[in-house]
């Protein structure tokens, strides 16, 4: 009985670490379904027009946008974790696992091609200039 209490309890410790790390909205959901449904709502022209106002907003910055960035009203649709620029690129980080595991929508222009897999990196055309994406 002793040896099920101590299981009983590891076992609730250990869910209570994994819901700080991954979130309890995800434990549930298909990351991917729901970023294509979610684009397909907001739309994909909103998310590359709102992506080109923000890259003239932050021509300085890149990396990790600071919290203080108004984002545009499409990417707080996404409910993002945080937004990274990328030179013309934007990451919207939508899940962060372990590491540096990330998933999100990738916004590039137009003119720019899909990114090429490589090693860890997966993205999935959505629209043209929007891939999900997952590292």
């Amino acid at each position: 009985m002793r040896y099920i209490a101590v299981a009983l309890a590891l076992a609730i410790v250990a869910a209570a670490v994994v819901t700080l790390f991954i979130g309890p909205r995800w434990l549930l959901r298909d990351e991917e379904a729901h970023l294509r449904a979610a684009v397909a709502k907001i739309g994909s022209e909103n998310l590359l027009r709102d992506r080109a106002v923000l890259e003239e907003h932050t021509s300085q910055l890149y990396g990790r946008l600071p919290k203080d960035i108004r984002l545009p009203p499409s990417f707080r649709q996404l409910d993002p974790l945080y937004v990274v620029r990328q030179d013309v690129a934007f990451l919207i980080v939508t899940r962060q696992g372990f590491g540096a595991h990330k998933i999100g929508i990738l916004l590039l222009p137009k003119n720019v091609p899909q990114p090429s897999d490589a090693g860890t990196l997966t993205t999935k055309r959505i629209a043209p200039g929007v891939y999900y994406y997952i590292e």
